[in-house]
């Protein structure tokens, strides 16, 4: 995963399925200001159903709690992680509309809650998935659970002693075997597990730990934590 200098903080990418989702009635108190507080109640229907809803909380487009977020089941059953009788159905909507005043809405304790509008809210089970695109194969009993990756480091100059410190340190933090917020253990509820380090021990020839490869410079830093690669101005 390359991470650019100014930015030391292993990103860890994951679709997250909004757990706060809630079916809205059409009335709204009329207020001065551009948000508008909506009543609202929970939905579990599982019929398609054209309506308005809201994320107590809000919601983006991408990387919504970032790490703060666990993998969902059905990302844990895609891993190989869990079985298919551990994922709950997903749902999905259609046709999505949103207003500027929409997207300002707050809850009536004050908490953002932006609107969407859908002409269709569907839901997808599991079995439906796996009659239309086939099993996860190998299954959860015999998948996987031990992975290694590296993480690369990319930079114009070379890193500070103190730089160097900080990115070893979130990359220990993240690959521990403990669950700790925000780390791989943690975010597959220790189902699986995840080396970044020790990359020394996974060379064909660890006798040195600087190379050159089409005139760039590679180095392993901090005992094998991560790789570092300078980069020309121009790039």
């Amino acid at each position: 995963m390359p991470l650019r200098k100014n930015n030391l903080k292993i990103i860890l990418f994951q679709l997250v399925i909004l757990p706060f989702l809630f079916s809205c009635n059409s009335s709204s108190s009329s207020s001065s200001s551009s948000s508008s507080t909506v009543s609202c109640s929970s939905s579990s229907s599982t019929v398609s159903n054209s309506g308005s809803y809201l994320v107590k909380g809000g919601f983006g487009l991408f990387a919504n709690g970032g790490n703060g977020v666990k993998y969902g089941n059905f990302e844990l059953y895609l891993m190989g992680l869990i079985p298919p009788s551990e994922v709950e159905d997903i749902v999905y909507f259609e046709d999505v509309t949103q207003t500027t005043d929409d997207l300002n809405n707050r809850c009536s304790d004050g908490e953002w809650c932006p609107i969407f509008h859908s002409t269709s809210k569907k839901t997808l089970s599991i079995t439906q998935l796996e009659q239309n695109y086939g099993k996860r194969a190998p299954d959860s009993s015999q998948s996987q659970k031990s992975f290694n990756a590296m993480v690369m480091m990319i930079s114009k100059t070379d890193l500070t002693q103190s730089e160097i410190v900080d990115l070893s340190n979130d990359v220990n933090y993240f690959d521990n075997a403990s669950e700790n917020y925000g780390n791989f253990a943690w975010a597959t509820g220790s189902r699986a597990s995840l080396t970044l380090d020790n990359l020394t021990n996974s060379l064909k020839d660890n006798s040195t730990t600087s190379y050159t490869y089409n005139n760039r410079d590679y180095k392993i830093m901090d005992n094998g934590s991560f790789v570092s690669v300078l980069i020309s101005d121009s790039e």
